[in-house]
């Protein structure tokens, strides 16, 4: 009966106790506020603990409040320790009996030795092994059996000794190793948690610097295509502007043949009359002339004084420019 008394009020204070992670999940462990908070958390644990005890005498109360108080000094330190034990302790005085003696002194001796051994596991940077938390829960509990022997007067402390040997030697111990792991690893998921939501914030503040640059770079691309877009219609104006040239150059081209043509032709018309009235003059009165004046006449027949300059001259018309008929 005692055993399962103790085993049921165990039961209690773990499943109490996992509402740590609900009530501390908005604070750092390390912050004063935290601590704070899962010392009133743990000490509030303890009251549950001790409202439905292991009852031997009236007065004379077991729990498992020795549990919760030392995990959590060895867990979260002096602070959280002193804070539940404050609680604790006030409603054990309360109860008053005549274990409440040893009801303090137990609440004082867990808190102190939970403290005690908190910084021994935090300057060691890792987490305590199994074997570790189960030595360090059977230190606590052999600690508080010796304390009751020593405190409670005779028979009360052999009967407390005899009734509670062996679940605080088996049972107390092995919910000192579940109690602590289970805080450690709330305390883990809420890390991670936080650590989750750091990592996302940090990614959606990428990916907003990311798009806005993205933004930045696609506006300048517009901006550059319109330029580009901008300079293929100014060099589309340029092109036809040329080609209107290159077509107004053609059509210059073609009135300059038709005028040099025209040109040619007007020269040739009295260069022929004359080259005609010159073999007239030459046949008809060459015997009159002197010898002078026949050389004369032979230069002013001749071909070679009658070239036609190329310029003006086209196409069949330039073979006829080389002699003048006689």
């Amino acid at each position: 009966m005692p055993f399962a008394a103790i085993v049921n009020n165990l039961a209690l204070l773990l499943a109490l106790s996992i509402s740590y992670g609900f009530i501390v999940a908005r604070w750092q462990q390390e912050t004063v506020a935290a601590r704070v908070a899962a010392g009133i958390l743990f000490g509030l644990v303890a009251v549950a603990g001790m409202l439905n005890p292991l009852e031997l005498r009236p007065g004379l109360i077991f729990d498992g409040r020795s549990v919760v108080l030392s995990v959590g000094g060895l867990f979260f330190g002096p602070l959280t320790a002193g804070i539940a034990a404050a609680i604790a302790l006030c409603y054990r005085l309360w109860l008053l009996g005549v274990g409440v003696w040893s009801g303090v002194a137990s609440i004082l001796l867990s808190s102190l030795l939970g403290a005690a051994f908190h910084y021994q596991y935090r300057a060691r940077q890792k987490s305590p092994s199994a074997a570790e938390l189960l030595l360090f829960g059977l230190c606590v509990h052999a600690a508080l059996l010796l304390l009751f022997l020593l405190i409670l007067p005779a028979p009360l402390n052999m009967e407390a000794a005899k009734n509670t040997a062996l679940p605080f030697l088996t049972v107390l111990p092995f919910s000192s190793l579940l109690l602590f792991r289970l805080i450690e690893h709330q305390n883990q998921r809420i890390t991670a948690e936080r650590q989750l939501q750091k990592a996302h914030a940090e990614l959606e503040m990428r990916v907003w610097e990311r798009t806005e640059e993205l933004r930045r770079r696609v506006s300048q691309v517009e901006e550059l295509n319109r330029s580009v877009s901008s300079m293929a219609d100014d060099l589309l104006r340029k092109n036809n502007d040329l080609n209107e040239l290159s077509r107004q150059l053609e059509g210059a081209n073609h009135e300059l043949r038709d005028f040099a043509h025209v040109v040619s032709h007007d020269l040739k018309a009295p260069l022929r009359a004359v080259s005609q009235l010159s073999c007239w003059i030459a046949e008809d009165y060459r015997d009159r002339l002197d010898e002078e004046g026949r050389q004369k006449i032979d230069l002013l027949i001749s071909p070679a004084f009658w070239p036609i300059p190329a310029s003006v001259v086209s196409g069949a018309d330039r073979k006829q420019s080389t002699s003048l008929p006689c």
